[in-house]
């Protein structure tokens, strides 16, 4: 039986222990998410300060070290957040790889890490809101206009 295997029978067997284990690793869970990583129950059942943790009520080390050295998905996070610092400053050593590495994606591969980049950020929504007279106004002006510039017009003033 496995280190996984036994703690997974030991905190089933003990209410006690079922209970620090559901609980920490609720709150282990919630601050990865705050960081934009998703995480599983199974995931931190892997890393060692957890189990202990959950068996003997101490910490022991630090579980985002282990998580960053152990678990893909923060691994990938902290890559992600290099990636998007290097990108974000002209002046970083690692530009211009960086912009080269986005460069050479396939276009489908680039609007995914797009994507995940802006993981966290939400656009701002909120539709200017115009006087009956003033939205005619811009409706007009946007009759005036051809296909794309018409279109761009309309959703940069709320009109779609």
């Amino acid at each position: 039986m496995s280190e996984i295997e036994s703690f997974k029978a030991l905190v089933a067997n003990s209410p006690a222990l079922l209970a620090r284990w559901v609980d920490y690793s609720d709150t282990l869970i919630a601050e990865a998410e705050a960081d934009g990583i998703d995480v599983t129950k199974e995931d931190l059942a892997t890393l060692s300060s957890v189990r202990i943790y959950a068996i003997s009520g101490q910490t022991v080390g630090d579980w985002k070290a282990e998580a960053y050295q152990n678990l893909p998905a923060f691994r990938a996070a902290q890559e992600l957040r290099e990636l998007q610092a290097a990108l974000a400053d002209e002046r970083d050593n690692r530009h211009v790889q960086a912009v080269e590495s986005i460069n050479n994606l396939s276009p489908e591969e680039r609007l995914r890490r797009g994507r995940e980049m802006s993981v966290g950020k939400v656009a701002d929504t909120t539709a200017p809101s115009y006087s009956a007279a003033e939205k005619a106004s811009l409706v007009k002006q946007a009759e005036r206009m051809r296909g794309g510039a018409r279109i761009s017009f309309a959703r940069e003033h709320g009109l779609l």
